[in-house]
């Protein structure tokens, strides 16, 4: 029997996509598609406007249809105010757990800008941010889908009546609604685009499986944090500002770009290009045990 948890978080999940496709500008009428200007104003202004009824709506029935007493107390769960001492240290300890998990790319960004002549850190960070499309994924898509994937339907599934959920089913199942909903760009990417049937699914399938275990991370993060929806929001806009790490771009820079100046300095890029790769293992490995030192609370969910 479909329970009521369900029920909520397949409405909350559809409510997100059906926001994105009720504008008026499709992305299709546009040669830049999703990133056309017009098109990510229309969508970002039906999310808010929907969300702003979720953030109604959900509390309402996570207190008439669960345990909750009233609906201040329903609007508490959702993260987005401090309920408890710990509250504002909490993002900054979960900041410096992605940068354990990211010191790789970080060293590498930090070597790149002193030693590359062209590289200025400034102009990249205004040519990133300072923009609408900065505006959309490092701002707006990391809150709206947090509030949205991981706040109001993990409060689903701790709140409204359904069988009993383990931690683990919690952590792992529930991101699967935000795995699925990022399918809708593989719609966007066969109609919009030249690519095959066959690159569209591979690309989404990879995109869904992605977002499901970032998600779970996230969902890990709101419940041991106590519901701590900012913690959320900032590891999310700096995966988002980072990326998947790629192959050292200084390293990069000085094989594709320019040769080294000196034979020296050959040598020490190629050391250096060992010493990235073990970064990036040492991250995960800094990223593992660090992880429930630095988010475990006396608040936590789980």
């Amino acid at each position: 029997m479909v329970s009521t948890a369900f029920l909520v978080s397949l409405y909350i999940s559809l409510s997100y996509v059906g926001a994105v496709y009720a504008t008026t500008a499709r992305a299709g009428d546009y040669r830049s598609g999703r990133d056309n200007p017009q098109v990510i104003k229309q969508r970002m202004g039906r999310i808010c406007s929907v969300m702003a009824l979720n953030l109604v709506v959900i509390p309402m029935l996570l207190w008439h249809l669960g345990h909750l007493g009233s609906f201040q107390e329903a609007f508490l769960t959702l993260g987005l105010y401090p309920n408890h001492s710990s509250f504002f240290f909490q993002p900054i300890k979960a900041l410096l757990l992605i940068s354990m998990l990211y010191v790789g790319p970080l060293v590498d960004a930090l070597l790149y800008y002193v030693f590359v002549p062209s590289g200025s850190l400034s102009r990249e960070f205004k040519e990133e941010l300072l923009n609408i499309w900065g505006l959309r994924n490092y701002v707006f898509a990391p809150f709206s889908e947090e509030v949205f994937y991981t706040s109001m339907i993990l409060n689903s599934y701790l709140t409204l009546p359904h069988e009993p959920a383990s931690n683990k089913q919690l952590i792992c199942l529930t991101p699967l609604f935000f795995g699925l909903a990022h399918l809708h760009h593989a719609y966007e990417s066969y109609y919009d685009s030249q690519s095959s049937m066959a690159a569209v699914c591979l690309t989404a399938a990879v995109q869904a499986i992605y977002t499901t275990v970032f998600g779970s991370f996230t969902n890990c993060v709101f419940l041991k944090t106590g519901g701590n929806l900012w913690a959320c929001v900032l590891l999310h806009a700096f995966c988002n500002y980072m990326g998947f790490p790629e192959p050292s771009r200084l390293y990069t820079y000085y094989s594709d770009v320019r040769k080294p100046p000196t034979p020296i300095a050959a040598k020490l890029l190629s050391w250096w290009n060992k010493c990235y790769f073990c970064l990036l293992l040492g991250g995960i490995w800094l990223f593992k045990c660090n992880f429930n030192p630095l988010l475990n609370s006396p608040y936590s969910l789980i």
